[in-house]
């Protein structure tokens, strides 16, 4: 009895002073996927054709332009005498999830997603002073087309902040080069690989 006595007393301290989270479950925080609401087949391509006799090309969206996102993040992109009719753009770049989500959101706030028809036909080329906005989206195995033929001004403000905001992330530039301009090598290294090990880190310290 006294030996028992004893162990209960040695035992005791360290059972008592066990913590209920010390036997739950670690909670693990599931990280938000930016891709969540994209639908997976999601591509955007954008032309710019402008005609032969348009004045003052010195802002992307007056100039010559092929621009194509694919649904793996890829981002091809073309200006000026680079664009060939009927071929794709080489690439640019591969963005980041969050700019895919970005522009997936910014057309829903233009209402662009689903607006235009279906392609049946090519698009019929500039007149002399005209400037064509072509985007096409592809969603949910559905393309649309949304074409606006302009003279003098580009007044719709929808496509211009489209062909901007792609042309952005293109690195593309409003004026043309100057053709002795050597193109820096840019180097696109992709997401941090280790950037949700230290968020789910950071979240178990908070629960905590």
């Amino acid at each position: 009895m006294v030996w028992t006595a004893a162990f209960l007393l040695l035992v005791g301290p360290f059972v008592g002073c066990a913590s209920p989270s010390a036997t739950s479950p670690v909670r693990v925080t599931t990280l938000s996927d930016p891709l969540s609401e994209v639908p997976q087949d999601f591509e955007v391509e954008v032309l710019v054709m402008v005609g032969r006799k348009v004045p003052d090309r010195t802002v992307l969206q007056r100039r010559n332009v092929s621009m194509l996102l694919l649904p793996d993040g890829s981002l091809h992109a073309a200006t000026g005498t680079s664009v060939v009719a009927g071929t794709r753009p080489g690439l640019a770049r591969t963005l980041y999830q969050d700019q895919v989500a970005e522009l997936w959101a910014l057309l829903g706030r233009l209402d662009l997603r689903t607006a235009g028809t279906a392609p049946l036909r090519p698009v019929r080329p500039p007149g002399a002073m005209e400037i064509v906005y072509v985007i096409e989206v592809t969603q949910n195995n559905q393309r649309r087309r949304i074409v606006d033929r302009l003279v003098k001004d580009e007044t719709n403000r929808a496509m211009v902040a489209v062909i901007r905001s792609m042309g952005g992330l293109a690195w593309l530039r409003d004026e043309a080069p100057p053709p002795n301009l050597v193109e820096p090598v840019r180097y696109d290294f992709g997401p941090d690989p280790w950037a949700r090990y230290r968020t789910t880190s950071k979240s178990a310290e908070r629960e905590q």
